[in-house]
């Protein structure tokens, strides 16, 4: 029927499938993503929105959408094997656990077990019924709780010790009672009814049972039994097969049926059933608990390895378990309803129960009818086929046949790209040289001098029987007679132009690498990024029955739809269920019911708009922390209020107390990674901010004043919350800005201009009393300029330490003229002895402690000979406290100073240390570790390179108060390269930074062990540039600075 110059049987195979397999949009969690255990035992949603998961001995998981948290026997539940989670009528949570019973209230958790008149320690089930009755189904029958007191069922010896595993009321208010060895019983107020293998067909083991189509139906270890209309349980046969194996569950989604069983779901929808499991995608086929979450969601709970969460059917996918190949490089959906599937090895045929696929190569051809790009139905039997390299085929179904038809136009024709039919039932065939068509048989190249020779993606004749052409250079319009390329001067910019669609109202549409362009009245309209689009490379181009236009892309795909003037644009990713990733080019059908097929890197995706349904509930959201300086504080001291999760009610801050940060969440279970926030600090902001995946705001330096934060969610469709989350506080003002003060203030200034006037007439004699105090003043200043270099004569040259440690440094910075620190160096030839000390105050007090204190070491290290730092303490501190007490013979003197005392012995390559308040910090390479007091001692940081030792000082001073133990001598192993830093307080306690906070010791530690590679000098530098930029300009050195380095 079909002329060809080479025919081809070719050998095929066929995947043939009772119930096609697909894969669904399961979102699945296990403990790589943070369960506790992989095993589920029960299932619940909490009333803010928190999923809550009764675990094997991992107690019990809580997920908010994102992270995982924990409720476990380290925070008082009975055990951490849970079976059974609900929430009673008093609102409290009821765990029915392998130890007893846990009441979880909102400030307690209240254990109830065998000791409160349970007969056995398991718990399977709590149920309240309609009349708020507890039962509880253990593990050796029933009991009801009544308060915290429980009481057996007196009929419990019908259940022969076997465990109650579950409840159901049904519309007469029965109880029916599934158990673990004696069947079904039904408790009615005149009877009990047993169904059990002694009575009836039912299997003595049942799960759970519900109603189902107005029908009775017992989920058992042998299949499902249906209560009939004589009374009995007959087995149920699902789907023309014996169900002889467990099914533990079902619940109700609209009209659909889940049923968890022992080999995967079974959805139950007008007496059929579609078996789903891990082949589409379910985390695992035993399937042991379902539910619905408030927004639609359905989760499976399996007992072996975490749970599935199915948010929506929109998107249905099959990849490679079912095509045997990943990419699809177009789809065509035929009048029979089959789907023609182009791709790398060969075009495969789907129809509603069967997959085919055509790829085998001939046994009398090398040739392959392989890299399918596009495929074309002529009638129900008879296809075009156009491949990668190798022109185009005709395909007869029956036969199973292909056979080339030649191509006149030379190779650059045989790459397909597009098969098109015309109105007049010309078909063209777009290829990478151009454009060509199928004329008596062979592929003839169009009018070569005319269309461009470059490649055509798309062809397509509009409602005025033009032709519409994507290619590679842009967009051209043929006539039939000449041909015109569309450019910027129409509003569309040079480049690859890949589809063409046109919709009912005439308006054509074309994908390009810069968007959608629409062409309406002559003109283009372009519509990017910049109006919502996820991408502005387009690969694909449909439009549906609405008008509605769909664009694919890398990212997934794309509606835009259209209200009058105005269009609103949404997007579709791995999120939403597109699991295909990127689309590929032209690679996209639409049958009559608006289902969308779309060929993609990973397989065919299949969009069903009828199953497309929004998530019109809002977000639960709740703020869940409120901290003060980045810390937890105890509210209770700034509020009477404070909630179970313990966030404060309207609380009163001090002034100082102005740092706040707000920790939130918003529960959306079904597009929680599109979940979006936006906030308002009443009192400061004039709008609202966004927050983006943030569930955390801060606010420094807040004014004194009454503030209230609001915060709202929107849940990834746009459904925002209707009311605001508030949180109201109050920072005080300090009392130099209380209204009392400033009434204050306003006397001192009325009785100011009444001195005023009063000592006017003073004036001369003041003035000439201020030129004697400035001139006192210069005295004094000058007196003090003197002090400075009396103090400077007194500290040892720095040339003094370089001749012993000729690496090394002395930072010394004090803050006022002269300083209240000070350092000293002695030595001799078996040793050298290093101080840094900081006494008491700064500026003259300071200094004449200093000169005190360098003359106290002047006295004991130099005259009395005494090296061991230790002694040298303690002896510093007798004569101390002897010179101050002489000064104050009636009152203790609390003058004193900290100090550091290093022993460095050349020849033994050790130092010894002590300290009194001032620790001693020591960075060592890697390579071996350091040794104190002859044990090995483990650094407090690291990096690559360098470890960083703190060796602690007494905690008290010299001087001051009394004293209870000694000067303790560390003795340290040294050896060539080990740095030593002896300092004071100053640097760690300079405040600046934008926080204007302290610079504080473990960034004065992270500090020098970051400076290792420089040598000392370079580290001095360094030390002083960073406390310059840490004060700015905004901040005065606060206390007077000592540092000294020094390298073995």
């Amino acid at each position: 029927m079909y002329p060809a110059k080479i025919i081809y049987s070719l050998l095929f195979f066929s995947i043939h499938l009772c119930l096609l397999s697909q894969n669904y949009n399961f979102q699945n969690f296990s403990v790589d993503n943070g369960l506790s255990q992989s095993q589920i035992l029960s299932i619940y949603q909490h009333s803010d929105g928190e999923i809550w998961l009764g675990t094997n001995n991992g107690g019990i998981s809580i997920f908010n959408g994102k992270t995982f948290h924990y409720l476990t026997t380290k925070n008082s539940l009975s055990d951490n094997i849970v079976y059974c989670i609900e929430k009673g009528p008093d609102g409290n949570i009821y765990i029915g656990t392998n130890n007893g019973i846990s009441i979880i209230k909102p400030d307690t958790i209240i254990k109830l077990d065998t000791t409160n008149g349970l007969g056995h320690h398991r718990v399977f089930k709590i149920f309240f019924d309609s009349n708020n009755k507890c039962w509880i189904g253990a593990g050796n029958g029933i009991y009801f709780l009544e308060g915290i007191s429980i009481k057996p069922f007196e009929k419990n010896m019908l259940f022969e010790n076997k465990g109650v595993f579950n409840f159901y009321e049904d519309g007469n208010k029965n109880i029916w009672v599934c158990t673990m060895g004696t069947g079904l019983t039904k408790i009615t107020k005149k009877e009990i009814i047993q169904y059990n293998s002694n009575t009836s067909t039912i299997s003595d083991l049942v799960f759970s049972i519900g109603e189902i189509d107005g029908k009775i139906w017992a989920f058992t270890n042998k299949g499902v039994f249906e209560l009939n209309e004589k009374n009995e349980f007959v087995f149920k046969t699902i789907d023309k097969s014996k169900m002889n194996f467990p099914v533990y569950c079902a619940i109700k989604d609209e009209n659909t049926y889940w049923l968890g069983t022992y080999s995967g779901i079974f959805k139950y929808k007008g007496e059929t059933f579609t078996n789903i499991t891990t082949q589409n995608g379910l985390i695992d086929n035993d399937i042991f608990k379902i539910l619905e979450d408030r927004e639609g969601n359905i989760w499976f709970a399996s007992k072996n390895n975490g749970v599935s969460k199915l948010s929506s059917e929109r998107f249905v996918s099959l990849n490679k378990k079912q095509l045997n190949v990943d990419e699809i490089t177009s789809v065509y959906k035929t009048s029979t309803g089959k789907l023609m599937i182009s791709s790398a090895i060969g075009l495969i045929i789907k129809s509603e129960n069967r997959i085919d696929i055509f790829n085998e190569k001939s046994k009398q051809s090398e040739n392959k009818v392989q890299d399918v790009n596009y495929a074309y139905e002529i009638d129900s039997n008879h296809y075009i086929v156009g491949t990668d390299a190798e022109g185009l085929f005709y395909f007869n179904l029956e036969k199973k046949t292909f056979s080339q038809i030649p191509t006149m136009g030379g190779k650059s024709y045989q790459m397909i790209y597009h098969i098109y039919k015309d109105r007049d039932g010309v078909i063209w065939i777009c290829s990478k040289n151009g454009l060509s068509k199928l004329e008596n048989g062979n592929v003839i190249p169009f009018q070569p001098q005319i269309i461009p020779q470059t490649d055509i993606f798309q062809i397509y004749q509009d409602l005025n029987n033009r032709y519409w052409l994507a290619t590679d250079n842009g967009v051209y319009l043929y006539d039939g007679s000449s041909i015109y390329q569309f450019s910027e001067k129409e509003g569309i910019k040079k480049g690859r132009v890949r589809s063409i669609v046109q919709t009912k109202d005439s308006t054509i549409w074309l994908s390009s690498n810069y968007g959608v362009y629409k062409f309406s009245n002559g003109k283009f309209t372009n519509i990017s990024e910049k109006e919502g689009l996820a991408s502005n490379v387009i690969y694909s181009l449909i439009a549906d029955s609405k008008g509605n236009i769909w664009a694919g892309h890398q990212y997934g795909i794309d509606v835009i739809s259209f209200n009058k003037n105005s269009f609103i644009i949404k997007n579709y990713k791995n999120d939403d269920g597109f699991a295909g990733q990127q689309c590929l080019p032209n690679s996209i059908c639409i049958d009559q019911n608006d289902n969308i097929y779309i060929g993609t890197l990973k397989g065919l995706v299949i969009y069903n708009p009828s199953l497309d349904k929004p998530n019109t509930k809002e977000p639960l959201t709740r703020i869940t922390k409120v901290k003060v300086f980045s810390q937890d504080i105890n509210w209770s001291h700034y509020t009477d209020s404070i909630s179970h999760n313990n966030i404060p009610f309207n609380p009163n801050l001090t002034y100082d107390k102005n740092y706040i940060t707000i920790e939130f969440i918003a529960v959306s279970h079904t597009k929680p990674e599109q979940v979006a926030y936006k906030y308002k600090l009443v009192g400061l902001d004039k709008d609202w901010q966004m927050a983006i995946n943030k569930t955390e705001i801060a606010y420094s330096n807040l004014p004194p004043g009454h503030y209230e934060f609001l915060l709202l969610a929107s849940n990834g469709d746009d459904i925002w919350n209707k009311k605001p989350v508030s949180f109201k506080f109050t920072i005080k003002p300090p009392f130099w800005q209380t209204w009392w003060f400033y009434t204050i203030c306003s006397g001192i200034v009325l009785a100011g201009i009444f001195s005023y006037i009063k000592i006017r007439a003073a004036n001369r004699q003041i003035t000439k009393q201020k030129e004697i105090i400035e001139e006192k003043n210069q005295d004094i200043t000058d007196s003090i300029i003197y002090a400075k270099r009396i103090q400077e004569a007194i500290l040892p040259m720095n040339k003094s330490l370089k001749s012993y440690f000729s690496d090394s440094f002395i930072l010394f910075k004090p803050r006022d003229i002269v300083s209240g620190d000070f350092y000293w160096f002695t030595e001799d030839e078996e040793k050298s002895i290093i101080v840094v000390a900081d006494c008491t105050g700064h500026g003259v007090p300071g200094a004449f402690m200093s000169m005190l204190g360098t003359s106290i070491l002047n006295q004991v290290i130099r005259d009395e000979n005494i090296a061991n730092p230790g002694y040298a303490l303690d002896r510093m501190d007798e004569k101390l406290n002897m010179a101050l007490h002489k000064a104050y013979s009636e009152t203790k003197a609390q003058d004193g100073m900290d100090i550091s005392v290093c022993t460095y012995y050349k020849n033994k390559k050790q130092v010894e240390y002590a300290g009194a308040n001032n620790p001693l910090y020591v960075v060592r390479k890697n390579e071996n570790p350091l040794i104190i007091n002859d044990k090995v001692a483990s650094p407090l940081l690291q990096n690559e390179s360098f470890s960083f030792y703190e060796i602690k000082a007494n905690k008290q001073p010299i001087g001051g108060t009394e004293r209870k133990q000694k000067f303790v001598t560390h003795s340290i192993k040294v050896q060539k390269n080990d740095s030593f830093y002896l300092f004071t307080d100053g640097y760690a306690d300079q405040f600046g930074g934008p926080k204007g906070k302290k610079f504080m010791y473990i960034q004065f530690k992270k500090l020098i062990l970051s400076i290792q590679l420089m040598n000392m000098k370079e580290q001095e530098k360094e030390l002083i540039k960073v406390l310059e930029t840490w004060k700015n300009t905004s901040h005065n050195q606060v206390d007077d600075i000592c540092i000294m380095g020094v390298k073995i």
